[in-house]
């Protein structure tokens, strides 16, 4: 059967986007070696780096989807408190049972590796991480036509691995950095969409979308077009500047994880995750700010 299959490689920004919607996946130059070559390769390069106990954020797409635990899912696998266990959380913060297969990398790899021995699919697309060799994006077009794909849009390695995330002196210099840009503004009043992933005890409905007025005075409203009244309860609502301030809160703590990035023409968060402590799934923050704006005239 003739395939049109590509697989290449894609530098990934480490779990919680860190997304960089705005800065965006460094994507290498499309290298057309066979598909097994490829897989081979960057197999050897994830085992090679020893990675036993990490944290993904995995992601379904294309046709067919299972509707139960809605994705994304945020999977912990081995973890150093919870040897030879994967975990794992829905996107509507419910714990996936043991009796729903969970991903690992090494399970992706096999995944691969049997599409390619089967050699029935239309079309075979894979990218992988280029610094540390696990599938980043997959896509298949079977021969009926349905597309199966998955993304991995964050990756964290967990106890003592040994590729650690930012340090806490780079993580300084980039709040410090972004703070100054911000402040630079001299914007009082703006909106924006807060958005939050993880355990969600007060069932809380997200997206919020916030309205900061005088730099300090905030106002939100939940996904439901409901107001929130709360401020003490955590998650509350909160200006640029106190999430500004949580995050250096957090770098002072040395949590096991930090990521975050920050818009480039502002200087405000767009995405920010923390691993404070990854025995509980309650000790992760995830993040997302997105659809920010200006009142008109201003």
């Amino acid at each position: 059967m003739t395939h049109n299959n590509k697989i290449y490689s894609v530098a990934t920004t480490g779990l919680l986007g860190l997304l960089l919607a705005q800065q965006g996946a460094a994507v290498s130059t499309p290298n057309f070696l066979p598909e097994q070559d490829q897989l081979e390769r960057n197999q050897a390069l994830w085992e090679g780096l020893g990675f036993q106990s990490y944290q993904l954020e995995y992601e379904r797409v294309g046709t067919n989807l299972p509707s139960t635990y809605p994705f994304p899912w945020a999977v912990t696998v081995n973890s150093p408190h919870n040897p030879g266990v994967i975990t794992g959380v829905d996107a509507s913060f419910n714990n996936i049972p043991s009796s729903v297969p969970l991903p690992s990398m090494e399970s992706l790899f096999t995944l691969i590796q049997n599409e390619i021995d089967a050699n029935t699919d239309l079309d075979i697309e894979v990218q992988y991480d280029t610094t540390k060799g696990f599938p980043a994006n997959i896509h298949f077009v079977r021969s009926d036509g349905s597309i199966y794909g998955v993304q991995v849009t964050h990756f964290v390695p967990l106890g003592g691995s040994n590729t650690p995330g930012p340090t806490p002196t780079s993580a300084q210099q980039q709040l410090n950095q972004a703070v100054a840009l911000w402040k630079s503004m001299n914007i009082l009043k703006y909106a924006y969409d807060f958005n939050m992933f993880g355990p969600n005890p007060q069932n809380i409905v997200f997206p919020w979308t916030i309205t900061v007025s005088n730099g300090v005075q905030v106002t939100a409203m939940d996904g439901n077009s409901n107001q929130i009244n709360w401020v003490n309860n955590n998650p509350h609502p909160m200006s640029f500047d106190e999430l500004f301030t949580m995050i250096q809160s957090a770098i002072n703590q040395s949590p096991k994880y930090l990521e975050v990035s920050y818009n480039q023409q502002y200087g405000y968060p767009v995405d920010i995750y923390i691993v404070y402590d990854d025995t509980t799934a309650d000790a992760t923050v995830d993040a997302k700010i997105s659809d920010f704006s200006l009142p008109v005239g201003r």
